[in-house]
């Protein structure tokens, strides 16, 4: 279950298919250098 709040939402940037898995690289809708310990980022 989901309890915080929702901050931002991020952009897919790009999908690498890895044989069955993929790699999302992903846009935060802030600097990631202002994230900090701690903090939950979700995808």
């Amino acid at each position: 279950m989901f309890t915080g709040l929702v901050e931002g939402a991020g952009r897919i940037a790009r999908i690498s298919p890895q044989g069955p898995d993929a790699v999302l690289v992903v846009s935060p809708p802030w600097p990631l250098a202002e994230a900090v310990l701690g903090e939950s980022v979700a995808g």
